[in-house]
């Protein structure tokens, strides 16, 4: 090798500000020094014999002389191991001939490799440690493994979620994207089940909570757990890398030792696959495009390469009705050149990719360039789609189904001493109406209304024309905007009953362009009745002036949301129907009845989502 025999400095550690970025791997060997010997002497390799350009060691080992030893973990007792080294690289640029090599671009790269105990961290540029990725499923028999995704998932995917990489499971289309980034406060909050349920996982970015007692990791975490990688921030200098790096090792350990895994961390995306046995006949496939390749700091200038090839080629897909290999008519701009043989295999677990050549090709050297970059790439750079509804990408397999996921906004409340089956006080004249909400003896359903959302400020809108049946302000400056139906039923055996939700449904979605605060001005410009039932913290009051007032101190980002009351579904039933997991169920009528009441909630919740609000939906609790 090319640094055998020779001899080169160590690496200042005072002259180091790493980013916090980590391939975490869990040896599978009783002696964990060995294997971490093993993992670095491939780095080694890798770095000076890999990609392209020239390649020469710097230096190799960190001396932590020049920084206090209190700052720093301490790495001298037998559970820490590390080792490091820089390697210069000499390589003429992508848009310079390599023939008449008259540029050369010089880059320094570094790579650092921590062990705790029987984890260890490692830290270098993206195509080394795809590199190693590769190597792990390749060595047999292995000593080092990558972390389980459920304990990568219990260790840094809790908190609030700040960015989401998703891709898609579902048959290819071009009403949905294949692919898809999600950012914001929370946004776990924001996945739907019809919107997001054919999409699974590729990375996440949350926010460690303080309550874990961290020093070093702290703010955003991002995860790729099907790599078993994490990133955390730029540091100041090796101490503070190191620290990031301890922590995170140790909150890897805290999970395993405690067996406290995750396997859904975001349960209305698609879970995974684990056989091969009904995957068949292929119909299509995706190539990650080289333009999405380039947005990635860092990237793998060879994984780039392999896609530019691929984003030239012809791949014509022919599947197998029996079993999930497939054929692939392959050829480069425009004209086709032979057929390649792709066989899947579950390999540690994962799907790969093997190609081989079919009978003679038309244009060999085309045919050799293309699977070369499918043999060596295919696994990271294809997905594959199958007339079975499964989806063979990131080197699993998963299967798409239309799942009705369970409405999660739900709210079940007491009615007592009031009358479920009544909507609002019995008078066909709308001011006498205003007037008897609240009142002695009124037990209908407006009624508890003003009760339930009495602080505040409520307005009362029924009439010809409502914007809604209320609409809260509460003192957070939450907007809500309330329709009411009545229960057809008080008994407490009542089922569920899709029709008496479907026209409250209907109602809050035709007027959801309330949720803009002019329009809502406008149309509570005209009251429906002359004298409009107003209470400001449950006290009556004359008119809507103060409610208008505090509205306009509204900001952007307040939250609005649409509340649906409708006793008629009572938390027993509801409880009992979910429950049963008999099948078919035992209540199948019902069963089929709240599957549909389900599906229309979580139709009605995107389109309020899409507008900037949420939704609430209260039944009762008897």
């Amino acid at each position: 090798m090319a640094h055998e025999g020779v001899d080169r400095p160590r690496i200042s550690a005072d002259l180091l500000q790493p980013y916090a970025s980590f391939l975490i791997l869990e040896c599978v060997i009783d002696n964990a020094h060995e294997a971490f010997e093993a993992l670095f002497e491939e780095i080694m390799r890798r770095s000076l014999e890999g990609g392209r350009g020239q390649r020469e060691l710097v230096a190799r080992g960190l001396n932590l002389g020049a920084i206090p030893p209190s700052s720093i973990i301490w790495l001298g007792e037998e559970v820490y191991q590390t080792d490091s080294l820089i390697y210069r690289c000499r390589q003429s640029p992508s848009w310079a001939s390599d023939e008449q090599p008259h540029y050369t671009d010089v880059e320094h790269r570094l790579a650092i490799a921590l062990r705790r105990d029987r984890l260890i961290a490692v830290h270098c540029d993206p195509s080394l440690r795809d590199g190693i990725q590769r190597w792990l499923d390749r060595v047999d028999p292995p000593k080092l493994q990558r972390v389980a995704e459920s304990v990568l998932n219990a260790a840094f995917i809790r908190g609030e979620t700040k960015r989401l990489w998703l891709h898609g499971t579902h048959p290819r289309r071009a009403t949905v994207p294949d692919n898809k980034i999600i950012g914001g406060t929370d946004v776990d909050a924001t996945l739907l089940g019809f919107v997001d349920g054919s999409f699974a996982m590729s990375s996440a970015r949350v926010a460690i909570p303080d309550d874990l007692g961290l020093e070093a990791l702290l703010g955003a975490v991002g995860t790729s757990p099907g790599k078993s990688q994490i990133w955390n921030r730029p540091t100041n200098g090796t101490a503070e890398f190191l620290a990031v790096a301890n922590e995170a090792l140790m909150l890897v350990a805290d999970v395993m030792a405690a067996g406290a895994t995750v396997d859904r961390p975001f349960r209305l995306l698609t879970v995974e696959v684990r056989s091969l046995a009904d995957v068949r006949n292929a119909y299509d496939l995706l190539v990650v495009d080289a333009d999405s390749i380039r947005l990635i700091p860092d990237h793998d200038e060879d994984l780039l390469a392999a896609a530019e090839i691929l984003d030239r080629a012809l791949l014509f897909i022919d599947g197998d009705p029996k079993s999930s290999s497939f054929y692939l008519d392959v050829g480069l701009d425009g004209a086709l050149g032979g057929r390649l043989h792709a066989q899947v295999e579950r390999v540690r677990g994962r799907a790969r990719f093997s190609f081989g050549y079919v009978g003679h090709a038309s244009n060999p050297p085309v045919v050799r360039e293309v699977f070369r970059a499918l043999e060596d790439y295919g696994d990271e750079l294809l997905s594959v789609y199958y007339q079975s509804g499964h989806t063979i990408a990131r080197q699993k397999v998963w299967k798409y189904e239309l799942r009705v996921s369970p409405f999660e906004k739900w709210e079940f409340q007491d009615f007592s001493g009031f009358n479920i089956c009544q909507e609002k006080p019995l008078s066909p004249v709308p001011q006498i109406i205003h007037g008897t909400i609240g009142t002695d003896g009124d037990t209908s359903l407006f009624s508890w209304v003003a009760q339930f959302f009495s602080k505040g400020w409520l307005i009362c809108d029924d009439g010809s024309g409502e914007i809604a049946d209320f609409i809260h302000l509460a003192p957070d400056s939450t907007l809500s905007f309330i329709h009411v139906k009545s229960a057809d039923s008080d008994s407490p055996k009542r089922g569920v009953a899709v029709a008496l939700f479907e026209v409250v449904v209907a109602q809050a979605i035709k007027n959801i362009r309330y949720l803009t605060l002019a329009d809502l001005k406008v149309g509570l410009a005209r009251p429906t009745v002359r004298n409009p039932a107003c209470w400001i913290d449950g006290r009556r009051v004359s008119d809507r002036s103060e409610f208008l007032q505090m509205l306009d101190g509204r900001l952007p980002q307040d939250e609005s949301r649409v509340v649906i009351v409708q006793p008629h579904l009572c938390m027993p039933a509801y409880e009992r129907l979910h429950s049963d997991e008999s099948d078919p169920p035992q209540d199948l009528p019902n069963s089929l009845r709240l599957t549909l009441l389900e599906t229309i909630l979580n139709s009605a919740r995107g389109t309020i989502v899409a507008s900037g609000a949420d939704i609430r939906v209260i039944g009762s609790l008897s």
